[in-house]
């Protein structure tokens, strides 16, 4: 039996109910259980006399059961409604006259038998309680004189954590000593196999500092896999051959589309983005910039270098109302080119017409949502894919896109800052290219806390900017009625009651495209004074004359969302203000947060401070918060120096030609798991 022997190979007839429900959630292999931590590693004490008991403390006792009493649980019912039962039991001492009370609750019939079997001494730990002034153990282990560690294993798909240590102890004992990991040992950890031993409580000797050695080299074996697999992206990546395309001819004409000029930052990006482009490689970029950085301009501009070489592009929003406003603007922009938007809200008809436009190459640029990478889209010659907000579309549709046009240029844009070390890891097969700072003609903008004592002076002040022809944004965190939320149909009406005299409209997922396209005209015109909306607003919306934000139940929200929310004003050159209304208490914790918006606009910062509060999560995944489920132990935040030690090492092993990890790379670069997951 080896590591990828299947687990039921442990298993010489019928296969147990509890591993069948590990192997349905796929964990197929002896090896996949080794990441299955325990939740707690204690060492089991000594045996004791029950005279020097403590209280709170973890105590081993030897003496016989006397006094079994049991009496049904009305509180809870086992599987199948089981009755289930309370038990009690006096232990007496072998050392001594003394006795303790052994309790458990909710236990199954079959406990009870199990119990009145026990005969003479029996062995069993636990933690000391007391209970009015007696002291007992609730829920004691009964265990053997072999048994030197207590382990306690997580539930994981409704299977308890002991049924999960009962599998884990029929691996076989010489398997302990021949676990191999992708990173080459080294002297100055801890080898995998020991670590791993310690973890499962397999080793003699254990302590505390051995326990965080055996982590460490865990920790970063799961970072030296993870920049084997980015490796192994990069090098399939510069394999391919992508569509021919030339430098612009001329430059200066094609800045002129724009009625501004670049900034230093943006000309420096723009280059990056050019030389890609013009490349023996697919352009795979990572732009990221603050809120109102002028990402967009960046990626007109590699779109029009793309079309001038006879190329069609692709321009991708997270949600249909951004889909929307980059459809009308860049018609504006660019009236010569033919310019399509495809969403889930186009009809049937319009759809068979725009894919025919795809096909024969009339259509140059293609908008939409997430709808683009349905398998009956096809196009004349896709030369590049613009992926906005990456944060807030998914990377396996991001791969997905990637995987059914290989050899496409992509540039994906992110006002969401990324730490260093998730640089390392989520987006590690990417160049990434940074403007870092604003158009000089900026304001920066003036956030404030607004609680229900100075409400009525934001109204007035709202009401004076509107007077002199400024328009605002209000934001709810939800659309319909809630008992823990503010909600959009309840503010809608009540601003419309407040300012009787202004021109509100309301803007929402469930409003149809046509009538969200018409809302967001009237407000780029100017024909809507105030928008009520959800944070469909959230990304990419731009209307130079927005100066106010208004946000209701900011504490809904994480940092980096009210950042982005904050982003959609100041885009002109008059100064705006973001209002964070608070009209219930607040927690500590809660204005804590909110002070952070309101000290800083430096999108860094923030996003740092964000991830501290909510976990690194798959930031730019499918999982927007909490702990990343790609990863066990490591966290790059936490462990940033292993990660990078990590990454120095492998680069390092490939500049060698060390030939085990130029044959995992080979072989990563055939597994198209290693392409369809991040």
């Amino acid at each position: 039996m080896e590591w990828n022997s299947e687990i039921t190979q442990l298993y010489k007839s019928k296969i147990p109910k509890t591993a069948q429900k590990l192997i349905d959630q796929g964990m197929e292999k002896l090896e996949d259980l080794l990441w299955i931590f325990p939740l707690k590693l204690q060492e089991i004490p000594p045996e004791e006399s029950f005279s020097k008991i403590e209280e709170d403390m973890p105590f081993t006792g030897l003496g016989t059961l006397k006094e079994l009493k049991s009496w049904p649980s009305y509180s809870a019912k086992g599987k199948n409604r089981a009755r289930l039962y309370n038990i009690t039991a006096q232990a007496k001492d072998s050392f001594s006259n003394k006795t303790i009370t052994l309790r458990w609750f909710n236990a199954y019939s079959s406990a009870i038998k199990k119990l009145e079997s026990l005969e003479g001494d029996v062995k069993f730990t636990g933690t000391i309680s007391s209970f009015k002034g007696q002291l007992q153990i609730i829920s004691p282990q009964f265990i053997s004189d072999e048994d030197k560690k207590k382990i306690t294993y997580p539930t994981i798909n409704s299977i308890e954590g002991r049924y999960i240590k009962k599998i884990i102890e029929k691996i076989p004992d010489d398997l302990w000593d021949q676990i191999k990991g992708h990173a080459p040992e080294k002297d100055s950890l801890m080898s995998l196999s020991e670590s791993f031993k310690i973890i499962h409580g397999k080793t003699k000797e254990y302590s505390d500092e051995l326990f965080e050695k055996a982590k460490e080299r865990i920790i970063y074996e799961e970072f030296f896999l993870e920049q084997l697999q980015i490796q192994a992206r990069k090098r399939k990546i510069i394999s391919l051959s992508p569509p021919e395309i030339d430098y612009p001819k001329d430059l200066d004409s094609l800045l002129r589309v724009f009625p501004y000029e670049l900034t230093k930052s943006q000309e420096k990006v723009l280059e990056e983005v050019l030389s890609d482009l013009t490349s023996d490689y697919p352009m795979m970029r990572l732009l990221q910039g603050d809120v109102g950085s002028g990402k967009t301009s960046i990626a007109i501009l590699a779109i029009l270098t793309v079309i001038a070489s006879g190329h069609q592009a692709v321009f991708m929003c997270p949600t249909e109302t951004l889909a929307i406003q980059h459809y009308l603007n860049l018609k504006k922009l660019l009236k010569d080119i033919e310019i399509s938007l495809l969403t889930s809200s186009t009809s049937t008809s319009a759809k068979k017409v725009i894919k025919k436009q795809l096909l024969t190459g009339k259509t140059k640029i293609l908008i939409g949502t997430h709808s683009l990478i349905q398998d009956d889209v096809d196009f004349f010659s896709v030369g590049l894919f613009v992926i906005d907000e990456q944060h807030k579309f998914g990377v396996n549709q991001r791969l997905k896109l990637v995987n059914k046009y290989l050899g496409a240029n992509c540039l994906i844009m992110s006002a969401t800052p990324i730490p260093r070390s998730l640089s390392l890891t989520q987006y590690g097969d990417l160049s990434i290219s940074i403007i870092d700072r604003p158009p000089s003609n900026r304001l920066p903008i003036k956030t404030k806390i607004v609680k229900r004592d100075k409400f009525e002076k934001f109204l007035k002040f709202l009401n004076h900017r509107i007077s002199k022809g400024e328009q605002a944004f209000v934001v709810v965190p939800a659309i319909n009625e809630s008992e823990t939320m503010i909600y959009l149909e309840k503010v809608y009406p009540s601003f419309k009651k407040w300012l009787p005299h202004l021109n509100i409209g309301q803007l929402h997922g469930k409003i149809p495209a046509s009538e969200k396209a018409q809302v967001m005209e009237d407000f780029n015109t100017g024909k809507i004074q105030i928008l009520i909306a959800t944070t469909v607003i959230e990304v990419g919306i731009d209307v130079s004359n927005a100066t106010i934000m208004a946000i209701f139940g900011p504490d809904r929200f994480g940092l980096s969302s009210l950042h982005q929310l904050r982003g959609r004003v100041g885009r002109g050159h008059k100064q705006s203000f973001c209002f964070l209304i608070n009209l219930g208490e607040l927690t500590d914790k809660t204005m804590k947060r909110l002070k952070i918006i309101e000290g800083t606009t430096d999108g860094f910062k923030i996003a740092e401070e964000d991830l501290k509060i909510r976990g690194e999560g798959n930031l730019f995944g499918q999982h927007q918060s909490g702990h990343d489920s790609s990863k066990k132990l490591a966290s790059p935040i936490e462990h940033e120096a292993l990660l990078i030690n990590a990454r120095a090492d492998l680069i390092k092993l490939i500049d060698e030609n060390h030939p085990e990890i130029l044959k995992k790379l080979d072989s990563m670069s055939k597994d198209f798991k290693i392409f369809s997951t991040i």
